[in-house]
């Protein structure tokens, strides 16, 4: 499934969103808004230099995890389930971290889903991690769907939410240091050369101000994850 089977509208927002509807169909209530479906590099069909680089964040290789209230506490689930294996140890890890436990509740109350990459040496997907962690993704508002992450998101949490800014995957702004469109494909090559990791979520900041993000992953991974996928393969 690609970009062409996303093209009708709301589709891309099909990632895990999640609605209360205690009070009947007819009166839905948003409580869960997980970042919008993207795509990699190559396979959009949209001309990435048209745009330019913003941020260029670390592509971690594990589960989403997403944030809801229930009950007036705040609850995790993935992106099919509210109580996978992937959810249990991520609820785990969130236990153990009181201070990040009280500013995701209180900024879900505000009415946000924050969502987090789950990394773990039970999560294995293909690249092997030794500690379990939550490392924050992004915030994004039910009123609005603006969804914040890298630059905008450090900015937002900034002095209020010390243990949310601390599990943050890691992050670097581009648009001063690549502006051409050779820098742009340089950029991408770098990338795909890289031989650990998974690679990179790259921001494109189109020409209105508005941007979207893809995926770049580098060849090592691309190789070890098309091992994995078809193991008779040499």
């Amino acid at each position: 499934m690609g970009w062409v089977s996303f093209n009708e509208l709301g589709s891309m927002d099909c990632r895990g969103i999640m609605f209360d509807v205690t009070e009947g169909d007819s009166s839905p209530i948003l409580v869960s808004l997980p970042p919008r479906k993207f795509f990699e590099y190559e396979h959009d069909t949209r001309d990435h230099t048209l745009g330019c680089i913003g941020d260029k964040m670390v592509k971690l290789d594990g589960s989403l995890i997403s944030t809801f209230i229930h009950k007036s506490k705040v609850c995790l689930k993935s992106k099919a389930s509210l109580d996978s294996p992937q959810v249990r140890q991520a609820e785990s890890v969130l236990r153990k971290n009181a201070a990040l436990d009280r500013e995701i509740q209180s900024l879900a109350e505000e009415g946000y889903t924050i969502n987090f990459e789950l990394t773990s040496p039970r999560n294995r997907i293909v690249i092997p991690y030794e500690v379990e962690q939550l490392n924050l993704l992004s915030v994004r508002s039910h009123s609005t769907g603006e969804n914040l992450f890298g630059t905008r998101l450090q900015q937002f949490l900034q002095d209020k939410y010390p243990a949310m800014m601390q599990n943050m995957v890691s992050y670097e702004n581009c648009l001063a240091s690549v502006v051409t469109v050779e820098g742009h494909r340089e950029l991408i090559e770098t990338i795909r050369k890289e031989q650990t990791g998974e690679g990179y979520v790259v921001e494109i900041i189109l020409s209105d101000g508005t941007s979207y993000l893809t995926k770049v992953k580098n060849n090592t991974f691309l190789g070890l994850e098309k091992k994995k996928k078809n193991p008779g393969l040499r």
